[in-house]
């Protein structure tokens, strides 16, 4: 079975995470094959690395702006993710996969 997680949380974890997270866990442990697309964040998160290191497929997607970005900076900042969005779909990569079962968080 292939599980596909989508976040749609800009940060690198939040209340929800952790539920997938267990869900996402047994599920490695037991062969399936998880796959997790995720805003790109500055650091990824002690737990998604457990899982990264466990055998999950993890996938980003731009969105990233710096939290002191000023409004020129912010605007230049989209503009460059929407571009990358247009250049390489991160959501052709999950469904590359085929997956069963998608969680959209």
């Amino acid at each position: 079975m292939t599980i596909a997680v989508i976040s749609m949380i800009r940060d690198s974890w939040g209340g929800s995470e952790t539920l997938w997270y267990h869900m996402a866990k047994e599920a490695l442990s037991k062969g399936y094959t998880v796959i997790h697309l995720r805003y790109e964040t500055p650091q990824i998160h002690p737990k998604l690395q457990e899982l990264i290191n466990l055998g999950l497929i993890a996938y980003t997607r731009p969105g990233w702006i710096p939290e002191n970005a000023n409004n020129v900076s912010r605007f230049l900042h989209l503009g460059y993710n929407y571009i990358r969005k247009q250049v390489r779909n991160p959501f052709e990569q999950v469904f590359h996969h085929k997956p069963d079962v998608v969680l959209y968080n």
